[in-house]
């Protein structure tokens, strides 16, 4: 809930006049909300599955991979 609560306290700062300013804040909202749509997903599915002993590796990695969007980290910087 943080995470988005900073989301979109950040957009207007980016945001101006210029198309420019206005297409990279509507990059930025739409890689942050993925990124919180793809954690939702993977954390529900981590929750689901829980009781089972090795699938939930590959979950791992997409919950580790969509905070990392989140961060920007590369690969995923834009």
């Amino acid at each position: 809930m943080g995470l988005e609560i900073n989301l979109l306290s950040f957009i207007p700062l980016i945001r101006d006049n210029k198309l420019i300013s206005t297409e990279a804040s509507l990059k930025y909202f739409l890689t942050q909300a993925l990124a919180s749509s793809v954690f939702l997903f993977a954390t529900i599915l981590f929750l689901l599955n829980s009781n089972k002993i090795n699938s939930n590796f590959l979950i791992e990695i997409i919950i580790f991979s969509s905070l990392l969007l989140k961060r920007g980290s590369a690969p995923f910087h834009f």
